[in-house]
Order: C-alpha cells, then sequence, then structure tokens
C-alpha cells in the first residue's frame, strides 16, 4: 500500500469558536481535552466570551464548600453544591468546583464569583453534558463557567486528593507564545481507506495545522501511525 503524509499549515486567522476548549494542564494524569459547555453570553448570562480569541483562564482548581451540612443522593457533599452563599475569600484566585443538583446553576456560578474564584466548573450528576441557563442570577455572574460530566467531573475531584490540579479553560488562540495543533476533524484519510476494495491502490493521509500561538513556526514535526490487532501498519513523520 502506498501511504502519503500531506500536512498544511494555516495561520490562526479562522473561527475562533473551533478552539474553545476546556482542557487539563497538570499533573500529567488529567491533560487532555474534555467535553464540556459552557455558559455563553446572552439573555441570562453575563460571562466572558470565549468566542473571542485569548479569552480564557488557567488555574488550580478548588471544590466549593457553603457550609451546608449533609450528602445529595449521588453521595456528594451539599456544601460543594453551592447553593448558599460562600465565605468571602474561600475561593480567591481559584477555579471553583462545584456539583449540579439543588438550585440554578446561575445561582451557584454567583456564589462562587462573590468568595473570590476566577471561573467555575459544574460537574453534572449524570454521565453528560448539557446547556446551561442562568436562571434568576446569571446576568449578575462576569467569571466563565463551564459544565462537565459527572464521569470527567469524578476524575477531576479524585486527582485533587492527590494535590494541585490545574486546568485551561477558554479560547486557546493566542494565549500561548507557541502552540502548534489540529481539529480532530481535519485530520483527512481518503474515501478509499475504508472497506473497499481500491483501498489496495493506496491513498494518501493528511493533516491540516493551526498555528494558535503568537510565534511563527519555522519548522514543524508531524507523526502520523496507524495501529491495528497485529500492531502497527504505518508510521510517517514530516518535517515543513
Amino acid at each position: 500500500k502506498k501511504l502519503l503524509l500531506s500536512i498544511a499549515v494555516i495561520a490562526s486567522g479562522f473561527a475562533a469558536n473551533a478552539q474553545v476548549v476546556v482542557a487539563g494542564v497538570a499533573p500529567t494524569a488529567i491533560q487532555g481535552n474534555y467535553e464540556f459547555s459552557w455558559a455563553e453570553p446572552g439573555t441570562d448570562w453575563s460571562t466572558p466570551d470565549f468566542l473571542i480569541a485569548g479569552t480564557f483562564v488557567e488555574d488550580t482548581l478548588q471544590i466549593a464548600d457553603d457550609g451546608t451540612p449533609g450528602t445529595n443522593p449521588q453521595g456528594n457533599p451539599m456544601s460543594a453544591e453551592a447553593c448558599n452563599p460562600i465565605p468571602a475569600g474561600q475561593l480567591d484566585g481559584k477555579i471553583a468546583v462545584i456539583y449540579r443538583n439543588t438550585c440554578e446553576f446561575g445561582t451557584k456560578a454567583l456564589n462562587a464569583e462573590n468568595a473570590g474564584a476566577v471561573a467555575v466548573i459544574i460537574i453534572n450528576r449524570e454521565d453528560e453534558v448539557i446547556a446551561m441557563g442562568g436562571g434568576a442570577d446569571g446576568v449578575s455572574v462576569t467569571i466563565p463557567v463551564v459544565f462537565l460530566s459527572s464521569v470527567t467531573g469524578a476524575q477531576l475531584v479524585a486527582e485533587m486528593q492527590n494535590g494541585p490540579v490545574v486546568m485551561f479553560l477558554g479560547n486557546k488562540v493566542g494565549a500561548f507564545a507557541n502552540d502548534i495543533g489540529a481539529n480532530s476533524g481535519e485530520m483527512l484519510v481518503s474515501p478509499y481507506g475504508g472497506a473497499n476494495s481500491r483501498q489496495f491502490d493506496g491513498f494518501s493521509l493528511g493533516i491540516q495545522l493551526y498555528n494558535f500561538g503568537i510565534n511563527d513556526q519555522a519548522s514543524v514535526d508531524v507523526t502520523a501511525t496507524i495501529d491495528g490487532p497485529n500492531g502497527n501498519y504505518y508510521s510517517e513523520t514530516v518535517n515543513i
């Protein structure tokens, strides 16, 4: 089979919303991007607009604690639902971690913001991601608010028991000096790369890279690999 890797590198003049991410930064165990939704500014939120390049928060997570006793039906502390005012300064400079359940999303976020949080992560009670309405208090919230599944949330909370956990929330375009990347939907394979007899004629692999960072990039290495049941079938590195 003939497999050739082709690459296109494009400057970051493209739809910025394609690069809104929620990503684990540290430690290594939680690094990577996570499925999420976010509170978009509009009729019921006054949150920052992640569609604007360079709009992001990167900081350490901290579970909110409003002092409410007991646990909710999912076994999580009621105090971490943040439905009541949180002591001032408790969340200074931190990304607040809050559980979904009793009260509106906007109320949770506003209580965290008033306690000094720079952003909010709300963890769902189910393993899915949904849109968040701001409710009565959303229009008063001016910090980013994102929503994660119960499974992702449990992973992050478990890692917090081992030490500080740092997350990136927002638009990565222009956030870092050097940042080359790609979108999963633009790692291209020929239509004949599937279950079709014509695949034996060979096909070209391709990937479209974007320079999300501030600095121009003079040299980029990209390695493409294809693995299967019997191990590695293809590996090629291209420099441009």
